[in-house]
């Protein structure tokens, strides 16, 4: 009995060795978005599935997301707060605070991704392709900044448009 005993343990463990590496890589990563902007751009690349909780500048952006959890703002956030949520990733800019808080989450064992904020259409672009790689999904990200380059090509017709006038303010 001792035997048979010992022998089911030693395969069951040989089982586990030998799936453990599909099985991690094919399990579904909890994320904590920080920022509306962040938010947006886990949803165009096809993971929103994967978040557990917003901030509340995402909740403000969309009401899709005041399903999930709401983290606070992202300016004044709480590690035991996040960190309770249980996720495997917090994604947010470099916007997120305050300071102590953001060094506690990167002394904790959750991996915290800090993204530049994309104050323009090439930096947004990077960080759609940065995101993409670092959730290792291989989403169609070229379907995604075409859609950013087509928009941002109708905006500059639609400025070109738009017929310049002069305004006058006087305060007395």
């Amino acid at each position: 009995m001792v035997k048979s005993h010992s022998i089911l343990i030693a395969v069951l463990f040989l089982v586990k060795l030998i799936i453990s590496p599909t099985a991690l890589a094919n399990k579904t990563q909890k994320i904590i978005s920080i920022g509306a902007s962040v938010t947006e751009m886990i949803s165009g690349l096809g993971l929103e599935d994967n978040l557990i909780a917003v901030d509340s500048t995402s909740v403000q952006a969309s009401p899709k997301y005041s399903s999930l959890p709401n983290v606070g703002y992202q300016r004044n956030l709480s590690a035991e707060g996040l960190l309770s949520l249980a996720p495997d990733m917090i994604i947010g800019t470099t916007d997120m605070g305050p300071d102590s808080v953001v060094n506690q989450l990167k002394n904790s064992d959750v991996e915290l991704v800090i993204i530049e904020p994309a104050y323009s259409v090439e930096q947004l672009k990077r960080n759609i392709k940065q995101l993409s790689r670092l959730l290792s999904k291989n989403p169609d990200t070229d379907m995604l900044i075409e859609q950013i380059n087509q928009q941002k090509q109708t905006f500059e017709e639609l400025k070109k448009s738009i017929k310049k006038q002069r305004a006058l303010f006087l305060l007395s």
